[in-house]
C-alpha cells in the first residue's frame, strides 16, 4: 500500500498548532482599544515516521526507515478598528521534505520527492472575530474565515506542500477567567467548522470525496507571575468524509488512489503544553509542544514551535 498521505497533516497541522497556545487562547477575548495593530512571527518543526490507517493497523511505514520533515514560519497580524472586533491574517512559509533511505519500502513519486527541502508560500487565512459576550471573566466570540492558497504548489506525493483547497471556516470560542478558588486560571475552547472545495482534477471522482472537516481545541492556562503563563492543550481534528486507506487500489488506475494525500479522511488527536513571557509591554514570546496521541488516515507528526507577538500600537 502506498502512503502518500503523510505529508497533508503538514498543512493541517499550521491551522490547529502552527500558533502558540497563549495566542489561540486569546481568540475569545478582543482588544477594547481603537485602531490596535499586533504582528506576529511563529516557527514550528513537525516530524513524523509512521503512517496509521487506523489505531490497530500503524506500521504502513515502518518507524525509522523513512522520515517526512516540515518546517514552516507563519507571519500574522491582527487588527482592531472597533472595540470587540478584530480582524486577522496569516501567512505560512513551509519547507518540506521526504527523507527516504535508498532501500525505502515506499519510493518517491511525487515532484517533490527528491530528498531536497521544498519552500512553499501555502495559505492565505483571513480571520474576522467579534466578541459578542465579554468581561475579564467570561468571554464569547464567534469567527469566520477565508483561507486560499497562494500559489499552485505540488499536492501529490510524500513531500507535497498541502491540499491547494480553499477553505470557509465557521467558528467559535469560549474563554473563562478565574478570579476565585484558583486565581489566575483561565479556560479557553474553541470549535471550527471547515468548509472545503472539492478537489478537482481530470477524473470527476477525486471531486466527489468530501473534504469538510471539524476541530476542536481545549485548553487550560495559568499565569505563574504577572508576566509568566503556563498552559496546557489538547487539539482534535474530526473528518467529515474523505479517502480511507481500505479503498486504496494497487495496481491498478485508480484515481481516489493515485491522489489520496488531497482525499484522505484524516483524523488525529494532538496533546501538550507551552509557555509564554511578556518580555516588554509590548513583546511576547512563547514556546509550545504538541505530542501526537491517535489518528487515522494520517501520520504521527509531533509539534515544536516557538513564537514572538509585538503590539504595534
Amino acid at each position: 500500500m502506498s502512503t502518500l498521505a503523510k505529508i497533508a497533516l503538514g498543512a493541517l497541522i499550521l491551522v490547529l498548532t502552527g500558533l502558540p497556545a497563549q495566542r489561540a487562547a486569546a481568540q475569545a477575548w478582543v482588544g477594547d482599544g481603537d485602531n490596535s495593530l499586533s504582528v506576529s512571527l511563529d516557527y514550528s518543526y513537525a516530524p513524523s515516521d509512521t503512517v496509521y490507517e487506523s489505531w490497530e493497523n500503524r506500521d504502513i511505514i515502518p518507524k525509522g526507515e523513512d522520515r517526512i520533515v516540515n518546517h514552516s514560519l507563519v507571519l500574522g497580524a491582527e487588527y482592531n478598528p472597533i472595540e470587540r472586533l478584530a480582524f486577522q491574517v496569516s501567512v505560512p512559509l513551509i519547507a518540506t521534505r521526504y527523507d527516504a533511505l535508498e532501500d525505502a519500502a515506499f519510493p518517491p513519486h511525487g515532484r517533490y520527492d527528491d530528498g531536497d527541502y521544498h519552500l512553499v508560500l501555502q495559505d492565505l487565512r483571513m480571520d474576522a472575530r467579534y466578541m459578542v459576550l465579554g468581561n475579564e471573566i467570561v468571554a464569547i466570540a464567534p469567527h469566520i474565515a477565508l483561507s486560499v492558497p497562494l500559489t499552485n504548489y505540488e499536492t501529490v506525493g510524500y513531500a507535497n506542500g498541502g491540499r491547494g483547497l480553499k477553505q470557509l471556516i465557521f467558528g467559535l470560542s469560549v474563554g473563562k477567567f478565574f478570579t476565585s478558588g484558583v486565581p489566575n486560571l483561565y479556560l479557553h475552547s474553541r470549535y471550527e467548522f471547515r468548509w472545503t472545495e472539492g478537489y478537482e482534477t481530470a477524473f470527476p471522482e477525486t471531486a466527489e470525496y468530501g473534504q469538510n472537516k471539524s476541530g476542536l481545541q481545549f485548553l487550560i492556562g495559568y499565569f505563574a507571575l504577572d508576566r509568566l503563563e503556563f498552559n496546557l492543550a489538547a487539539d482534535l481534528q474530526l473528518a467529515h468524509g474523505g479517502f480511507v486507506f481500505e479503498d486504496f487500489v494497487n495496481g491498478e488506475p485508480d484515481p481516489g488512489s493515485y491522489y489520496h494525500d488531497a482525499l484522505l479522511a484524516e483524523q488525529f488527536f494532538l496533546f501538550g503544553g507551552g509557555a509564554s513571557y511578556q518580555v516588554t509591554d509590548k513583546l511576547r514570546l512563547s514556546a509550545f509542544a504538541r505530542i501526537w496521541l491517535w489518528g487515522e488516515q494520517t501520520r504521527n507528526a509531533n509539534a515544536y514551535g516557538l513564537g514572538a507577538s509585538w503590539d504595534v500600537m
